[in-house]
């Protein structure tokens, strides 16, 4: 569902909310009702306010995971600090005002863990570093963060939250978490935040873990062994990012992957997946959004419950496409072999060379098959639709045709003696083979 205004927006937040109770119910709604003011006093309308938040039903979901407390919902507030307190030595704490840095020495460290709740946290590679700096900027004189180090580990956590704007990345001026680490160092990351950003560049290492609420992930210039990233309400956009195995997870954002390698798996469930310069094999899947993959080489395997899936890609391995409701169309130069499935859309292939079998079906859509060099068996099928095969003439291959309700026109010649057959049929529709 999409709104248009802030009362019809804070109407459905507020159903969706269910038993919160009247006090924390009110807070959220206030926050927010805030920041449309702020928002709007900086000309922005309601409708773009509203898409930069998100879906109410996702937001009330956050909040209703957290729970109440006995003491109510300002259990989830932290008091302001007294200014002035940046940084406690015995404790480790950073408190109140602007910045806080600190350096740890990179002896025996193997994992860097950050676990907050209100900050955007960035990582940098630094080739004038020779140590681990960490900065906490709080910008609002509110907040506490704890840093410590512990056998092979450097930890920042936050202890309490301390704004509602803050949970929902809403804030104008939100703490920034940054570390910076020397250039070549392999460490294992864990990154964990409920409603800020995450940002990692130009970073090397064994294992990266990240896990966002609401926040957007943000990767670039990055290798590592294995890397999982998953945000149930942001965006994740990796850029220049090799691993041996990549599995990103978003809820109800879009995945943009850019010049990446190495085996990778995207899912969303509400937003679109796209991947272009791929060198590896590829899983792209999307429940409601578009997938769309551009010059992979290797295995592609994308479907779509709702969407669309578009290929172009110049030469790759074995592809299977799929979409319930939408259109599938694959553009190559070569492939060996594809299988393309279209429940009520149409599937269609162009590609210069096919070095393997052909499947493409369709429910209720056209079925179009273009290739300038054939070489295995294709099936092409559709329930009420056209089927139309265009291959050279010369292609060696046995003809079989299943006569429906419509007419069957055929300008290939039929080779009984070829290991290849050419299935076609459209129980309602036309059948087209056409050669070259």
């Amino acid at each position: 569902m999409i709104f248009y205004s802030m009362n019809a927006f804070l109407d459905e937040l507020d159903k969706a909310l269910g038993n919160m109770s009247g006090e924390a119910r009110k807070e959220i709604l206030d926050d927010f009702r805030e920041h449309f003011r702020l928002a709007r006093e900086e000309g922005k309308t309601d409708e773009e306010i509203i898409k930069t938040l998100g879906a109410p039903n996702t937001i009330a979901k956050q909040f209703l995971e957290m729970g109440e407390s006995k003491s109510g919902y300002k259990s989830f507030y932290a008091s302001p600090m007294q200014s002035g307190n940046n940084y406690n030595e015995e404790t480790n704490h950073y408190y109140g005002v602007s910045s806080n840095e600190r350096a740890f020495g990179t002896d025996g460290v193997e994992r860097i863990i950050i676990d907050v709740n209100t900050a955007n946290i960035k990582v940098n590679a630094d080739s004038q570093t020779q140590s681990i700096r960490t900065s906490v900027c709080i910008r609002d004189k509110k907040g506490s963060f704890h840093s410590s180090k512990y056998g092979g580990t450097i930890e920042i956590t936050e202890d309490s939250p301390f704004s509602l704007l803050s949970f929902i990345g809403l804030h104008r001026k939100p703490t920034e978490i940054t570390i910076d680490i020397p250039t070549n160092s392999k460490y294992c990351f864990e990154l964990n935040n409920r409603f800020g950003r995450i940002e990692l560049f130009n970073c090397n290492g064994v294992l990266l873990t990240i896990r966002c609420s609401l926040g957007d992930i943000q990767t670039g210039y990055a290798q590592f062994e294995k890397i999982s990233a998953n945000s149930k309400g942001g965006n994740i956009e990796f850029e220049h990012v090799s691993s041996g195995f990549t599995d990103l997870q978003a809820t109800a954002g879009n995945i943009a992957i850019k010049e990446s390698s190495g085996s990778l798996e995207a899912h969303s469930s509400a937003g679109n997946v796209k991947i272009r310069k791929h060198r590896g094999n590829v899983v792209a899947q999307s429940a409601a959004g578009n997938v769309r993959v551009e010059n992979s080489e290797g295995h592609v395997k994308a479907n779509t419950a709702a969407g669309n899936v578009k290929i172009q890609t110049a030469i790759c391995e074995f592809v299977d496409l799929s979409s319930g409701a939408g259109n599938v169309s694959l553009s190559a130069e070569e492939v060996k072999g594809l299988k393309i499935s279209a429940l009520a859309g149409d599937a269609k292939a162009q590609v210069e060379r096919i070095l393997g079998d052909v499947d493409m079906t369709s429910g209720a859509g056209d079925v179009k098959l273009d290739a300038n060099f054939m070489q295995g068996n294709i099936n092409a099928t559709s329930g009420a639709g056209t089927v139309r095969v265009k291959i050279p003439r010369e292609t060696s291959i046995r003809v079989v045709t299943k006569k429906g309700m419509g007419s069957v026109k055929n300008s290939l010649p039929d080779n009984q003696q070829s290991p290849y057959t050419l299935t076609a049929s459209s129980p309602l529709g036309t059948v087209k083979l056409i050669g070259t």
